[in-house]
C-alpha cells in the first residue's frame, strides 16, 4: 500500500466527514493505493456514528476508537502502528485536500531521496496562503525573533531566523526545519529510524519535536506548494490553547533537546514576549488576548 492516512477526530462529525471525503476522492482520482485510519479521542458528538456510515461508502477507512481523549500524538501513534503505507499522511480533521496533493507529495519523495517529512501547502478557505505552517527549528535566536516580532520588520525580517516563517509566496518545494502536523506526510522510513511521535506532548509542539528528530537523523523537511489542503482552523481547539501550547511546548523542547544553560535564557525570551503582547493588545483594545498573555506571563514566573 502507498499511502496511509490518519485523521484524529474528536467532536468535529462534519468536519471530519469532508476531511475523510476530499482525501478518499483524491486518492481515487490519482489511483493510489489507500487507506485511512480515523482515530476518535471520545468524541461526545455523533463523530463515531458518522464515521461508521462513511465506512459502508469507503471500504478503505477503519476506525479506532478511544475510551478516553489520549490527545494528538498519542491517538496518532495508536494508527501509526497498524498502517500499511508506505508513507503516512498525517491529516487534522479541520481540512480538505485539494486534488492532486497526494500525489504532489509522494512525486517530491521520489524526485528527493533526502527528504523525510513533507507538508502540503496550508491554505485558509477563501484560498489564501496561512500565514504560520513552519519555520526553522526552535533556537534562542529563532524564538527571539519570533517572539520580538524581529521577523516582521521590513526587508530585514525575511532574513532572520524565526520558528514561524511566513510562507505567503511559496511556488517550489522549500526545504524548512520544520512543517505544522496539519498535513504532513512522513516516509515510513523516518519511523524506523527515529521512532513515534512524543506521547509526552498532549498536543502542540509535537510535530516540531518529530522534525527535529527527523533532521538530527538526517532526514530533510519541507513544503510542497503542489500539494494543497484547505484548512480551516481551531476546530477542536480554541486558539487560546494553541497559544498557551506554544509557550508550553518551546519550554519543553528547549528541556528535551537544548543544552541546560540555555533554558533561563529561553524564560526570558518569553517573558519579554509576553510582556510586549499584553502590552499591544492592550493598546489595540483587544483585551481578552491581553488577559491570555497575562495569564502566561503568571504561568512563566
Amino acid at each position: 500500500m502507498l499511502i496511509t492516512t490518519i485523521i484524529i477526530s474528536y467532536n468535529t462529525a462534519k468536519l471530519t466527514t469532508q476531511a475523510v471525503k476530499s482525501v478518499v476522492h483524491d486518492a481515487r482520482q490519482s489511483q493510489i493505493d489507500h487507506e485511512v485510519i480515523v482515530v476518535d479521542n471520545a468524541s461526545v458528538d455523533n463523530s463515531v456514528e458518522v464515521i461508521k456510515k462513511l465506512k459502508q461508502q469507503y471500504p478503505e477507512i477503519k476506525l479506532l476508537r478511544n475510551q478516553k481523549n489520549l490527545g494528538f500524538a498519542k491517538a496518532n501513534n495508536q494508527a501509526i502502528k497498524q498502517a500499511k503505507g508506505e508513507y503516512l499522511f498525517l491529516l487534522n480533521s479541520d481540512t480538505q485536500v485539494k486534488l492532486g496533493s497526494l500525489l504532489s507529495l509522494v512525486q517530491a519523495f521520489n524526485q528527493d531521496p533526502s527528504l523525510g517529512v513533507a507538508s502540503a501547502y496550508l491554505v485558509t478557505p477563501e484560498g489564501k496562503p496561512q500565514q504560520s505552517q513552519g519555520g526553522n527549528l526552535p533556537s534562542l535566536p529563532s524564538v527571539t525573533s519570533q517572539m520580538l516580532f524581529l521577523d516582521d520588520l521590513p526587508f530585514l525580517g525575511r532574513f532572520l531566523p524565526s520558528t514561524q516563517k511566513r510562507y505567503l509566496k511559496l511556488k517550489k518545494t522549500k526545504k524548512v526545519g520544520w512543517v505544522a502536523g496539519t498535513a504532513m506526510m512522513i516516509k515510513n522510513q523516518v519511523i524506523d529510524t527515529i521512532g513515534l511521535l512524543d506521547e509526552k506532548i498532549f498536543m502542540y509542539a509535537e510535530d516540531v519535536d518529530f522534525c527535529l528528530r527527523a533532521r538530527q537523523a538526517g532526514f530533510q523537511v519541507a513544503i510542497v506548494p503542489k500539494a494543497q489542503v484547505v484548512h480551516y482552523g481551531s476546530a477542536s481547539s480554541s486558539s487560546a490553547r494553541a497559544i498557551k501550547g506554544e509557550f508550553r511546548g518551546l519550554l519543553y523542547l528547549f528541556k528535551k533537546h537544548a543544552p541546560s544553560w540555555q533554558l533561563p535564557l529561553l524564560k526570558l525570551v518569553l517573558i519579554a514576549g509576553a510582556s510586549l503582547r499584553v502590552l499591544l493588545f492592550a493598546i489595540t483594545g483587544e483585551k481578552e488576548k491581553s488577559q491570555l498573555y497575562k495569564q502566561i506571563l503568571a504561568d512563566l514566573n
